[in-house]
């Protein structure tokens, strides 16, 4: 059978290895993240992000938001707009004829089934 207990010293024993090792008291030295290195990520996130807002060019509005009216821009998107709106009426008109016809056909049923008779008394002995 493995000893999984050796296994496991001897995977610790070759991860300290690797570590450096403290003079005095022979234990693997193990830095920890300090707060300047913490302090320095964030100040590079904030540098970064300020030079990203304040390097930037003015973003122009297009003929769109200025509402030029006659712009092939402003009429391919009204375009657009009336074909999505299209679609949403066509689905909707839809699903009116389905439960139209579901109404329909259940009243179809509710007359033939009241058009049948039943027959009084049954089989005669």
């Amino acid at each position: 059978m493995v000893d999984l207990a050796k296994i496991r010293k001897k995977a610790k024993k070759k991860d300290e290895a690797s570590l450096p090792v403290d003079e005095s008291t022979s234990r693997p030295v193990v830095k920890k993240i300090g707060v300047t290195r913490r302090l320095v990520g964030l100040t590079t996130r904030f540098l970064v992000l300020a030079l990203a807002v304040l390097l930037t060019q003015n973003v122009m509005a297009c003929s769109v938001c200025y509402g030029a009216p006659g712009d092939p821009l402003v009429k391919g998107a009204n375009n657009g707009i009336m074909f999505l709106l299209a679609i949403v009426g066509l689905v909707q008109i839809g699903f009116i004829a389905m439960f139209w016809s579901f109404w329909r056909k259940a009243r179809e049923q509710r007359r033939f089934r009241e058009s049948l008779r039943v027959i009084e008394g049954g089989p005669r002995p």
